[in-house]
Formats: C-alpha cells, sequence, structure tokens
C-alpha cells in the first residue's frame, strides 16, 4: 500500500544527517522547508510501526532524534512522534499573549456563582429569592 505523508526531522547537531537526507532522496521525496519532505510511502500494514523501522534501518539515531509524521488517518489528517517527543517551541515568550490568562482546565466563577459563595459563606441558605443576571 502508499501511503502520502509528510516527514519533520530535527536530529541535533551531531546527528546522522547524512542517513537522514539519503532516506527522503532514496524515495523520491519533495523539499518542504527546513526539515520537512513530502512522499508516497510504500509499506505493509501499519504505517508508522513500518515507517519507524524503515527509518531506523537507514538512520543512526540517538536520544536528541525526532522524526514526525503527518498522514491521513481514517479520513481526518493526523500526526504523531515516531521518534522522540515534542518540546518547548522556540517561539514561545514572543507573542502578545496577556499575562493574566486563566490556567488550562481552571474555569473562571461566574458571578452568580461567587455570590452564592459569599451568601453561604455568611450563614445564608438555599434557595435565595433574589436572581443573579449572568452577564458573560
Amino acid at each position: 500500500m502508499k501511503s502520502a505523508i509528510w516527514l519533520s526531522y530535527d536530529l541535533g547537531v551531531n546527528g546522522d544527517y547524512e542517513g537522514m537526507y539519503a532516506w527522503p532522496d532514496n524515495r523520491g521525496a519533495k523539499e518542504c522547508g527546513g526539515g520537512v519532505a513530502y512522499l508516497q510511502f510504500s509499506h505493509d500494514g501499519d504505517l508508522p510501526a513500518s515507517l519507524k523501522s524503515d527509518i531506523e534501518r537507514v538512520v543512526a539515531l540517538n536520544k536528541r532524534s525526532r522524526v514526525y509524521v503527518i498522514c491521513k488517518k481514517d479520513e481526518k489528517m493526523s500526526g504523531r512522534y515516531l521518534i522522540g517527543h515534542r518540546k518547548g517551541a522556540p517561539w514561545e515568550g514572543f507573542g502578545d499573549k496577556d499575562e493574566t490568562e486563566e490556567d488550562p482546565g481552571r474555569h473562571p466563577m461566574r458571578q452568580d456563582q461567587e455570590l452564592t459563595m459569599w451568601r453561604l459563606a455568611q450563614g445564608s441558605t438555599l434557595p435565595f429569592t433574589d436572581t443573579f443576571e449572568d452577564t458573560a
């Protein structure tokens, strides 16, 4: 079977770039920018496992090596690391982020919830008779 893939690689300072450059060149890959290639990969069975095995046979990898593949899976585009893992992005800290941003997973409390908690702390009991309109 043939699958269209985009391959991104970062082998670190002392990586086997000669082996890594030979791998896509021998498969007719198209250059897509620094460390990115597009190609049709022939494989049997599981695409990620076949791809990883094929690369490991040709390229001398080390603990700093990273290889990421993007391909179609279940009619959707999907990406994953075949070798290595995600690290901090070099662009972090350059954007105009709001420094008061909430941490992921925490939701700011609505005003009516804050009022309810304050009333309960003051000794009131439920139900309250007045309402508080949420403006969010």
